[in-house]
């Protein structure tokens, strides 16, 4: 799901829709079940190596989104 945000604001071209206080509470939601699964509950590597890869991806689209709304990164 993580990459296909990124996927979508790049063939989409446009941040329309997007807001970056949305993708950190995407993140924030992949991030709580992946301590509560992950850690508290039970120690899962599984499921926190998971949450590494989700979050990773789930920051990048932070940061793209937050350089997006500066201005378009591509220029035609």
């Amino acid at each position: 799901m993580s990459v296909l945000f990124l996927t979508m604001l790049f063939q989409r071209g446009s941040a329309r829709g997007q807001s970056v206080l949305m993708a950190v509470c995407k993140w924030l939601g992949t991030l709580a079940p992946t301590i509560l699964f992950g850690v508290i509950f039970a120690f899962d590597i599984y499921v926190i190596l998971l949450g590494i890869v989700c979050s990773v991806f789930d920051i990048l689209y932070i940061v793209v989104l937050a350089k997006w709304k500066e201005g378009p990164l591509v220029h035609a």
